[in-house]
């Protein structure tokens, strides 16, 4: 069995937060039942992506955790940026710049 390393489950599952940080604002927009069950499954999915990612990372929480949370919040930026044109400000860039960064000297 081929081995996927841990980067990649930790990408799906900051996608699949992705979804539903989508999902999210849309609901806000218009909040239903039926849309509040759509925005729980993909933050569902994004958990059960998290776990092998963990376990390959031989259980480095701090770590992976860290690459993740990283990971989430680029994820959340970009959905709010480009999909909903909300606006960054200089110092808001930076700082996304400065996460891109971690995650790379985390990886």
């Amino acid at each position: 069995m081929i081995k996927i390393p841990a980067i990649c489950w930790l990408l799906l599952s900051s996608l699949s937060f992705g979804v539903g940080e989508y999902l999210s604002k849309i609901w806000g927009m218009a909040p239903s039942w039926k849309m509040t069950i759509c925005v729980i499954i993909p933050y569902i999915i994004g958990v059960l992506f998290w776990l092998p990612a963990l376990l390959i990372g031989e259980n480095a929480l701090a770590k992976i955790g860290s690459i993740w949370n990283l990971l989430s919040f680029c994820v959340t930026i970009a959905v709010g940026t480009i999909i909903f044109h909300e606006g960054l400000t200089i110092k808001n860039i930076i700082g996304l710049v400065l996460a891109i960064i971690s995650i790379i000297l985390l990886s």
